[in-house]
């Protein structure tokens, strides 16, 4: 099973958009065609802030699908593995993406961490999917590899280990503000994870300035028209509070079409009478009536 994300972006600082308006945030998203958005945290203690689970319930009403997030560290992983559980039980969400970094990739069991948060979470989350959002990239262009990130992504991912159903790489390219320089980035990151799974893979795009990059409108829609054509099954972009206070970003973002629209399903057809026999008579009788000739 997949989570068809969409198009999709991710909101941590709430407050950020809109003044908290949750209902503008919701109507600002129906009307530029999102499909969902990644409530991310970096905390999961902090994730029930009122105004987050508000928007949960404001998303809902303009028919957009709410997903959790949050930063995880693995000091405790089967306790942020039940936590992120609880939450989406509560609050009803499809999925959540756990975002593991530099504190994740610093534990001596980075990778059986990832397996023990994972597992727990599905053990007390039946049926939610889950996602790994992770770096850009497991090596470099020369191919030395960094560990533990080949080991704790294959982790996450493998069926019979942590058993993840999407993976989010943050492809926030740089250096290069152009379409070529996000389509290259997308692409080398793409073709590295695809060697480790076979998983969906949910690219997040840059929709911010930082981290030694810049967002272009002519880069964020070359990188979603990449994503579709290497068959992504949705894009999520960082953040909607960034983009929104960037020229022409949110634009941008607003122009991208929504992704494959669900078929809605077709009523089934009216079964066909079975052909009544008739007896010799009424075939005489219906042959009268249709040659009164024949009398």
């Amino acid at each position: 099973m997949t989570l068809p994300l969409g198009k999709s972006v991710y909101i941590w600082n709430v407050e950020a958009c809109f003044s908290g308006d949750v209902e503008r945030i919701a109507t600002a998203l129906a009307n530029c065609g999102f499909q969902s958005a990644i409530l991310h945290e970096a905390h999961l203690a902090r994730w029930r802030e009122p105004e987050r689970i508000a928007l949960v319930y404001a998303l809902h009403d303009h028919g957009i699908l709410p997903v959790g997030g949050a930063a995880v560290y693995g000091l405790d992983p089967a306790a942020e593995g039940r936590e992120a559980a609880a939450i989406c039980t509560e609050l009803k969400l499809p999925a959540f993406v756990f975002d593991a970094e530099t504190a994740w990739d610093a534990r001596s069991a980075a990778d059986s961490n990832a397996v023990k948060l994972l597992r727990t979470f599905k053990e007390r989350a039946p049926g939610v999917l889950a996602g790994w959002c992770y770096w850009s990239f497991w090596r470099s262009s020369s191919g030395v590899s960094w560990h533990p990130r080949k080991k704790v992504i294959w982790a996450a991912m493998a069926d019979g280990y942590g058993e993840c159903d999407f993976f989010c790489p943050m492809m926030y390219w740089n250096p290069g503000t152009d379409a070529a320089s996000a389509v290259a980035y997308l692409n080398e990151s793409y073709n590295q994870y695809r060697n480790l799974t076979q998983k969906p893979i949910i690219p997040i795009g840059r929709a911010y300035n930082g981290d030694g990059g810049t967002a272009t409108a002519e880069a964020v829609k070359a990188f979603d028209a990449r994503a579709r054509e290497l068959g992504a099954p949705g894009v999520t972009w960082w953040s909607m509070e960034h983009a929104l206070k960037l020229a022409g970003i949110w634009q941008a973002l607003c122009e991208l079409a929504p992704y494959g629209e669900i078929e809605q399903p077709q009523p089934e057809p009216e079964p066909e009478e079975p052909p009544v026999e008739l007896t010799l008579e009424e075939k005489v009788q219906r042959l009268w009536d249709i040659h009164p000739e024949l009398h």
